[in-house]
């Protein structure tokens, strides 16, 4: 069937939008799929007459493949009661792709692995089905995956399992044929790595967002852990994480989440007491529902001898993803969270020019302004932050950048102040209170 490197392919329309190739595909082909949907039920016994059928409004050999593709999604269960359950579900819509496309003179293949399922909250890990059948096709010169079952399983996600990127594609199949290059995958992985990856959920990949790190989906944590997530099309909203460890109990309040910019997203778990965890990172992605993006297991060995508790109220610090095009003009992002012992806060941001900012100051204790307690300073190349912090406890720090005659919030940092502040410390010599009233 060739070697590795004649099979490794890429997205065969990646150009549909950018890096990201299954946003647009039903926009694509909803000529083609409206039509492969409206088969009469009357072709369901006859092979020859429903390409005939779909070749009306197929011309090229993609949109055929399409249309064979939504219409098996679209028939499973009249296919599987055809079938009379004597094959297992994703072998009977498997083999009715082959027995089409061999029709329209296109070659294709079965291919049998494993497939991993997100979990019940029960249950330790992703679920793995070990008899999954899916189909590789031949286009283009290259050989490009289709897997029917799954995208009948859920219609969210359909349009990802027509030709996906063989690497996004791996993350949830693995051949089990001896032949590695099936994988399609510029360095094949092995079945050790496959299990041990974290699972990204098909919707998130559809939406570009991917997890840089951790790269193993069970993590021994000495003390506390970072997790990344990368969304370049900033389509991730309404982050969320949920920490739980094997009793069920929920431990929200150990967990940080942070915006370095407004593409990254960096979560920082602390669990409060050796033991198992499990880590589920949500959010919407440009729909109104919540999606689990990806799960991992915390194996934690040793904890630190105080863990804090973060404010509950707030969910994400860091960046304001609203106004990219305000944000860009500054170059670094100090830490998110920030602890001081004298209750005194310096911090420098480097920018591109010189901004006019000003700066709010929250105590979380009441929810007390004190905006006479903090002041900032601007330069050409950089924004310089500082405020005496006059009780222990949380504290919230928003910096505004002026446009026109409007104030954008850019930037929120969460302060801990180890220490009371003396009395006789002075307050800053100067305030801009008076500019966000």
């Amino acid at each position: 069937m060739g070697s590795a490197a004649s099979k490794r392919v890429e997205p065969l329309h990646s150009g549909l939008n950018g890096d990201c190739p299954r946003v647009g595909a039903e926009d694509k082909f909803s000529t083609v799929d409206e039509h492969a949907r409206k088969a009469p039920t009357s072709l369901m016994t006859s092979d020859q007459d429903l390409i005939t059928y779909f070749c009306r409004e197929s011309k090229d050999d993609v949109n055929k493949i399409r249309a064979i593709y939504i219409w098996i999604i679209s028939n499973r269960r009249h296919l599987e009661e055809l079938a009379k359950k004597e094959r297992k579900e994703g072998e009977i819509l498997a083999e009715k792709f082959i027995s089409l496309t061999k029709i329209v003179g296109i070659q294709s293949k079965m291919i049998t692995g494993l497939h991993k399922a997100p979990s019940n909250q029960s249950e330790s890990g992703p679920t793995v089905c070990g008899n999954h059948c899916w189909n590789v096709v031949h286009l283009a010169g290259n050989w490009h995956v289709v897997d029917c079952l799954c995208g009948a399983s859920d219609v969210s996600v359909e349009s990802f399992y027509f030709l996906p990127d063989p690497e996004q594609f791996i993350n949830s199949h693995f051949p089990l044929d001896i032949d590695q290059s099936w994988q399609l995958v510029r360095n094949p992985i092995s079945l050790e790595e496959f299990n041990q990856a974290p699972l990204i959920s098909e919707i998130a990949m559809v939406r570009g967002v991917s997890l840089l790190s951790p790269k193993s989906r069970i993590m021994n944590v000495h003390q506390s852990l970072d997790c990344t997530i990368k969304d370049p099309r900033a389509v991730l909203t309404d982050i969320a994480v949920v920490l739980s460890s094997e009793d069920g109990l929920i431990h929200n309040e150990f967990v940080f989440i942070s915006r370095t910019d407004v593409n990254t997203y960096v979560i920082n778990a602390t669990p409060p007491f050796a033991g198992n965890f499990r880590l589920t990172v949500q959010g919407k992605l440009s729909t109104t529902r919540i999606e689990t993006i990806t799960e991992l297991v915390l194996l934690c060995v040793s904890v630190k001898k105080r863990v804090k508790k973060f404010p509950k109220d707030y969910e994400t610090w860091g960046i304001e993803p609203k106004f990219p095009d305000i944000v860009q003009d500054l170059c670094d992002v100090p830490r998110t969270f920030q602890e001081v012992k004298d209750g005194r806060l310096d911090c420098s941001i480097s920018t591109r020019t010189k901004l006019e900012v000003y700066a709010s100051l929250k105590w979380l204790g009441d929810g007390r302004t004190l905006d006479d307690h903090v002041g900032t300073e601007s330069t050409p190349s950089r924004i310089r932050l500082k405020s005496v912090l006059p009780k222990k406890g949380f504290y919230r720090v928003c910096l505004f950048l002026r446009r026109t005659e409007l104030l954008y919030p850019v930037l929120y940092l969460l302060v801990y102040n180890k220490k009371e502040v003396s009395k006789d410390t002075p307050r800053l010599g100067y305030s801009n209170m008076e500019v966000l009233v």
